[in-house]
């Protein structure tokens, strides 16, 4: 299963992008607590 996120950023750029594949046996939490921790620097 691939994953992805897009939304605005307050960054040059505008919009932030991540994708990313859990690892088996996670479950949504897992998601949501990596996005939680995405910066734009």
């Amino acid at each position: 299963m691939i994953v992805e996120a897009a939304g605005r950023a307050d960054s040059p750029a505008g919009l932030l992008y991540v994708q990313l594949t859990p690892p088996p046996g996670s479950g949504p939490d897992f998601v949501d607590a990596l996005l939680a921790g995405v910066r734009v620097g």
